[in-house]
């Protein structure tokens, strides 16, 4: 009879642990047809929700055109991930103003953001000063990582990414920046 309560108990604790990550973490799918700006937008939304911790982007589609809005500015307050099953397609349309902003919130620490399995295609810009990404950090602290895994970056003739941060203290020794198993064509 305690074997039968004790699993019974077991079982409930699994399935609130997986309610309690479910209502923490959002997993969204992208269509390619949603404009890539109010996709930002969305998410932008989504980060200001304070029971989320994290959100995951999955890209299930080929290609998705960057577009050239002053609105790519993602907020950054918690983990991103943006996933791709089939080396989904960041096209950037040649066009310097279609980079992808990073504003880290101040105060904000141990935030993560993934791209995997994402190729990001076709920037042009032939000054020092221009980019595809930008990152700005507003901590003091080294305590924020961004990672690439299994992306492609194709046709990118500027700076893939500028990081803007200054930092006062070191308080993790990993590294911020991570490109595993990345190809560069």
């Amino acid at each position: 009879m305690i074997n039968k309560k004790k699993n019974v108990f077991m079982k409930l604790y699994i399935i609130l642990i997986c309610l309690i990550h479910e209502i923490y973490s959002i997993e969204i799918s992208v269509k390619s047809e949603k404009n890539i700006s109010d996709v930002i937008d969305d998410l932008n939304s989504l980060l200001f929700n304070q029971d989320i911790n994290e959100i995951k982007l999955f890209f299930d589609d080929d290609n998705y055109k960057i577009s050239s809005s002053s609105r790519n500015v993602i907020d950054v307050s918690k983990n991103i991930y943006f996933y791709s099953k089939n080396g989904t397609v960041f096209d950037f349309q040649n066009n310097f103003k279609n980079q992808i902003f990073f504003i880290y919130k101040p105060g904000v620490t141990d935030i993560k953001i993934v791209f995997k399995n994402i190729t990001f295609y076709n920037f042009t810009y032939r000054s020092y000063k221009e980019f595809l990404m930008m990152f700005h950090i507003s901590n003091s602290d080294n305590n924020f990582q961004i990672e690439f895994d299994n992306c492609t970056f194709m046709d990118i003739y500027s700076l893939l990414f500028y990081i803007q941060h200054s930092c006062y203290e070191s308080t993790t020794s990993l590294p911020q920046t991570i490109f595993n198993n990345c190809k560069f064509m």
